[in-house]
């Protein structure tokens, strides 16, 4: 049985492990590179740094920093559209824009 997470004050580390289903060999070259740039990918979104990481044939570990949110900047609307381009295609970036130009005209702050 996994042990409760214990979350520490400032910078942490987290060690992360995620099994392929029946343990199947599912990653050859081509998947492992597809896994590391969606990997990187996540890594610029969310901001979280990955320290290291192990990917074998049917399962990954990765070690993550996780800065401390004190120490953070507030995630404005530019910073999320930023970091979109890390994930998404220009017209659902410009879609998410365009989202929040309408609630910002409509003065509705729940919305945005």
């Amino acid at each position: 049985m996994r042990q409760p997470r214990l979350r520490g004050e400032g910078t942490h580390y987290v060690h992360v492990i995620s099994r392929v289903i029946e343990r199947r060999y599912i990653f050859a070259d081509e998947e492992k590179e597809y896994f590391h740039r969606l990997m990187r990918k996540l890594e610029h979104f969310t901001g979280l740094r990955i320290v290291t990481y192990c990917l074998m044939s049917n399962h990954v570990h990765i070690l993550i920093e996780q800065p401390d949110r004190s120490e953070l900047p507030p995630l404005t609307i530019g910073e999320l559209l930023r970091r979109m381009k890390s994930l998404y295609d220009p017209f659902t970036i410009a879609d998410v824009e365009q989202e929040f130009a309408r609630a910002e005209a409509a003065g509705d702050l729940h919305w945005q």
